[in-house]
């Protein structure tokens, strides 16, 4: 009965002591504001040539210090892109769906044409000439929301904008984003 006592005593003792090893390679993290931005984007094409925003976050004092924001105000979802924060020339978009008449109501087609009551506008200037779609400024194209949850927002676009300074215009095409608003 003793040889019996002791053998189960030693077998809960081997059990009880081994470790997974998937436990002990796998270490838990706390993922931080970097890991968790790395899968938002805004990019197009301009003419082209393509335009990728940097994704760096920042807290804005003025329109001029914006780096990349999305954000609803007015009845609308506005988006924000700069190619580069630390050079104002470099290019940058700003994008609406909805706005006070037409509001912004997520997932959906938001069409791109001159007049007031145009559901959408975009822009994009690149050193000090802006070129613009919609509204008071001639111009066609999409924003497709493809999902709006969790205060994040997916979609597509594509304008053409045209500028009063010159006659060249600007075909943006392939536009794309994922961000937080």
């Amino acid at each position: 009965m003793k040889l019996k006592i002791i053998k189960m005593a030693l077998l809960l003792l081997v059990f009880s002591c081994t470790k997974k090893e998937d436990e002990e390679s796998t270490p838990i993290t706390t993922p931080t504001a970097s890991s968790m931005d790395t899968n938002y984007y805004f990019e197009a094409k301009v003419n082209g040539q393509l335009f990728k925003a940097n994704m760096t976050s920042c807290e804005c004092t003025t329109p001029s210090d914006f780096k990349t924001e999305a954000y609803i105000h007015s009845n609308g979802l506005y988006l924000r892109a700069k190619k580069d924060p630390n050079d104002a020339k470099a290019g940058e978009f700003f994008i609406s769906a909805g706005n006070a008449s037409n509001n912004y109501s997520g997932v959906g087609d938001y069409v791109i044409s001159q007049g007031f009551s145009t559901e959408a506008s975009g822009q994009y200037t690149l050193g000090d000439t802006t070129w613009y779609s919609g509204g008071a400024y001639p111009g066609n194209g999409t924003i497709t929301i493809s999902k709006d949850e969790n205060k994040i927002v997916e979609g597509t676009f594509y304008f053409e904008a045209n500028t009063s300074s010159s006659s060249k215009n600007k075909n943006v095409t392939e536009g794309r984003f994922r961000m937080k608003y």
